[in-house]
């Protein structure tokens, strides 16, 4: 039986070295994708949507979180919402913290768009939004973002100086 899910580490390999190039397999049907490291996220929408693999992406930092489900070649996605790497780092749950059930939530909830893919529904663009505070999931549906680059199929090759420094600061498995 071959394997359904994958994560990051099984999807994209690297040398560490960050001169290398990023390789990709395609032996699953679907990527779940929930690292703490914006360069790690974006790399395996990225890898994901290059092998024409659907992804569910999910966040969570101090009491809030969030998933979304993309396909390829299909928008809205990852870009269209968050666009890129935020160039300060941005606020991970490593750095400001995160309250541990809202990590619990947004997991169960990730699980269930993943679920549903695998099952054959499209859950595609669905933005499913937790706010622990207020015990609240809020659903939006964003549109495809005029020039996104990975609607426009404008993300060729993926090289580390886009991500990182080096693929080492990706927490990926370094393979040879």
């Amino acid at each position: 039986m071959s394997t359904l899910v994958t994560g990051i580490g099984e999807l994209v390999t690297c040398d560490g070295t960050g001169e290398g190039g990023i390789g990709t397999r395609v032996d699953h049907a679907l990527v779940v994708e929930g690292t703490d490291n914006y360069a790690s996220k974006f790399l395996a929408f990225d890898a994901a949507r290059a092998v024409g693999v659907p992804i569910v992406s999910a966040g969570a930092v101090r009491w809030s979180g969030w998933t979304m489900a993309s396909f390829p070649h299909e928008g809205p996605c990852l870009r269209c919402v968050f666009e890129d790497v935020p160039s300060s780092g941005g606020a991970t749950c490593a750095e400001a913290g995160v309250v541990g059930p809202v990590v619990g939530v947004v997991g169960a909830m990730a699980a269930g768009l993943a679920l549903s893919i695998l099952r054959g529904d499209s859950p595609r663009g669905i933005l499913l939004r937790y706010d622990g505070l207020a015990g609240r999931v809020r659903s939006s549906r964003p549109l495809p973002r005029p020039g996104c680059p990975s609607c426009e199929g404008l993300i060729e090759g993926l090289s580390p100086d886009g991500y990182a420094p080096k693929c080492g600061d990706l927490n990926l498995t370094n393979r040879s």
